[in-house]
């Protein structure tokens, strides 16, 4: 349908993104059946895409936490860093 989004758009430049959704809806249902099996195979191949990608975020997350719980003291470190800054400013 992006193609045909272009195509609409540069015959109707005026249009709202709204409307111009509208006028993409209203031809699409006027396609065939067979016309439309061609985007609804591409938007499963998407879909399969968009699951493997999210699946392979979600893992990331999850390592991260757990990288982060695994380092312990994380939160000590930044307070030893504002003791010596603490110290440095007494020094002077």
């Amino acid at each position: 349908m992006k193609e045909n989004r272009a195509r609409i758009q540069k015959e109707n430049p005026n249009v709202t993104f709204g409307e111009l959704g509208k006028l993409l809806g209203e031809q699409y249902k006027k396609i065939t059946a067979e016309e439309k099996k061609k985007y609804d195979d591409l938007a499963a191949e998407d879909k399969k895409r968009y699951k493997k990608e999210m699946d392979l975020y979600e893992r990331k997350g999850k390592d991260t936490k757990v990288a982060a719980l695994d380092d312990g003291d994380s939160t000590n470190d930044d307070e030893d860093n504002e003791d010596s800054a603490e110290e440095d400013s007494d020094s002077d």
